[in-house]
């Protein structure tokens, strides 16, 4: 696979309007790739709300700390950074070798 995966603006959308867990998504990304840069846009921003707003359930099982368990079980953070105006994250993931 690629050397590098771009992530960007798809984790929410796999997570919350497809339904999908973060084990899940993180597992399929390490089978793709070494290097991953991945987005996580928080439950308080206007996409995510929106997206939120058009479920029946609250899709309580989407939290930055749940997206953190589930990537960094399979990847070492290589860098963080937090995102103005909304506070999306995007890390820099490094898969683990075993």
């Amino acid at each position: 696979g690629p050397d590098l995966l771009f992530a960007l603006a798809l984790v929410h959308h796999l997570a919350i309007s497809n339904q999908i867990p973060f084990a899940k998504i993180a597992t399929l990304f390490a089978t793709l790739t070494s290097w991953l840069v991945v987005e996580f846009v928080l439950r308080t921003d206007p996409k995510v709300e929106k997206l939120l707003r058009n479920r029946r359930d609250t899709a309580s099982h989407y939290s930055l700390e749940a997206f953190e368990v589930a990537f960094f079980a399979l990847f070492d953070v290589v860098e963080k950074q937090v995102l103005p105006p909304n506070g999306r994250i995007i890390f820099l993931l490094k898969k683990k070798t075993i």
